[in-house]
């Protein structure tokens, strides 16, 4: 009878065990791919700005339509480790606009994308970019 008694209490702590191995697993995969989320949003969110921050030495904007980049994050921001972005510009609905959109691809199949629609004022300099639209799509 002691027997039965200390094989059962082996077998309940045994799936006690595993079921907190299992927690455990679950919950550290689910932080990293929070963490890689957010880490290409921040990646795909520099991109826009960096090519709104170049917009202002183009001349004309037409020639940008079609354009598509494909780089490494860590040209944006250092500490990106293995994310990879691509930057596409598109004509806008609106005339002499244009759509700005970068994807950034994460560890985990992890995928953000962050799409701006810019315009062109009548200042000069980085004053020169107005932001129609900002968002994020998912």
């Amino acid at each position: 009878m002691a027997l039965v008694v200390a094989v059962m209490s082996m077998m309940l702590m045994a799936a006690l065990g595993s079921a907190l191995i299992l927690t455990t697993t679950t919950e550290v995969a689910a932080s990293a791919n929070y963490v890689g989320g957010v880490e290409a949003f921040y990646v795909a969110d520099a991109a826009v700005e960096r090519l709104v921050s170049d917009l202002p030495t183009v001349g004309d904007w037409s020639s940008l339509v079609g354009l598509r980049v494909e780089t490494a994050a860590q040209a944006l921001l250092p500490a990106a480790s293995s994310i990879r972005v691509v930057v596409t510009v598109t004509a806008a609905a609106v005339e002499g606009a244009i759509v700005v959109r970068a994807d950034a691809y994460g560890p985990r199949n992890v995928l953000r994308t962050v799409e701006a629609t810019l315009a062109r004022t009548d200042e000069v300099g980085p004053a020169s970019v107005r932001r129609l639209a900002w968002r994020e799509l998912r």
